[in-house]
């Protein structure tokens, strides 16, 4: 397809290219909307204004499924949903502080909440579909008492007060549900929402103290779920928003990256996941379920498992 027409932060308007070598598709035309409330694209999906939701939040898939005039396809995320903690500042630079978050968060809740149920908690900072991914890595279980200990040795007996960024009114759920979790462990959290750009330029920059995104990974290779987000060269806008650095886990991704035996290459991914457990820069959250919705007649869309969609053949037959 070939760029017609763009308006920033509204959409874009894609052509059908006639003379593509592999021959032209059946879409004529294609129009791509901004749409960032989950709520506003089901509703225009259901009214006919649109004819496709990439990504339909959890709460509004019941209502895709049972519609005679939509379709709910749905598959198992690639995506690790997740709290980032910024571990050059206070207190999140100690790792007992980093590990007591993680120890205070119930997740089930947080799945059965703001998922309806479809997802599974995360072990680990790899999504369970992404080769490389090991079950082996110890989840971390809610233990409040343990969390409170972690916190006492660290010196903050008493809890602190924090700030947790987010966006979207999805997060914002998922947010005020950490900070009843974390509340019980004396860690005030004040949820700062932002608007999308506005949030990916607070957490590139470092304002957080915490935020709450997640990570999709679109080559399926274990190198993309951890180096661009854990190797110290890498700090803000390039991925490693947690600001996390270690030397050997540095070293390891490296070497994984260029480790040509795929049995030792896999073991060295192990090893990482095993060190940023026990360093928490992430407190993992769940690995979730991906809903797009369509016009029950609109034909020529296959869900790609990395989400990297073509639409070239959408089209309607009558």
């Amino acid at each position: 397809m070939k760029f017609q027409e763009w308006a920033p932060n509204d959409h874009y308007v894609l052509e059908r290219f006639n003379d593509y070598f592999k021959s032209a598709g059946k879409t004529n035309t294609l129009t791509v909307r901004v749409m960032p409330e989950g709520g506003a694209r089901t509703i225009a999906l259901e009214t006919g204004e649109i004819d496709m939701s990439v990504a339909v939040d959890a709460a509004d898939v019941v209502n895709v499924d049972k519609s005679p005039d939509l379709t709910a396809l749905q598959k198992t995320s690639i995506a690790v949903e997740y709290v980032a903690m910024n571990c050059e500042k206070e207190p999140f630079n100690d790792p007992r502080v980093r590990q007591a978050i993680n120890y205070a968060i119930d997740r089930q809740p947080i799945i059965d909440v703001v998922l309806e149920g479809r997802g599974t908690a995360a072990n680990s900072v790899i999504n369970a579909n992404i080769p490389g991914y090991s079950a082996d890595i110890p989840a971390y279980e809610a233990d409040i008492e343990k969390a409170k200990e972690l916190l006492a040795e660290a010196g903050y007996a008493d809890g602190f007060t924090t700030t947790l960024f987010a966006s979207g009114d999805v997060r914002n759920r998922e947010a005020q549900i950490l900070q009843a979790q974390l509340a019980e462990v004396g860690v005030k959290v004040d949820i700062q929402l932002y608007e999308w750009g506005a949030f990916l330029d607070a957490i590139n920059n470092g304002k957080h103290d915490m935020f709450l995104s997640s990570w999709s990974n679109a080559t399926l290779d274990a190198d993309n779920s951890v180096f661009p987000l854990f190797h110290s060269k890498n700090f803000g806008a390039t991925g490693n928003r947690a600001y996390y650095a270690n030397a050997d886990v540095d070293a390891m991704l490296e070497a994984a990256q260029v480790e040509g035996d795929n049995e030792k290459r896999m073991q060295l991914y192990k090893d990482i996941q095993l060190k940023l457990r026990e360093d928490a820069p992430w407190a993992p959250i769940f690995y979730g379920t991906t809903c797009t919705g369509i016009r029950a007649d609109l034909q020529g869309f296959v869900m790609h498992p990395a989400a990297a969609n073509h639409y070239e053949n959408l089209h309607y037959t009558n």
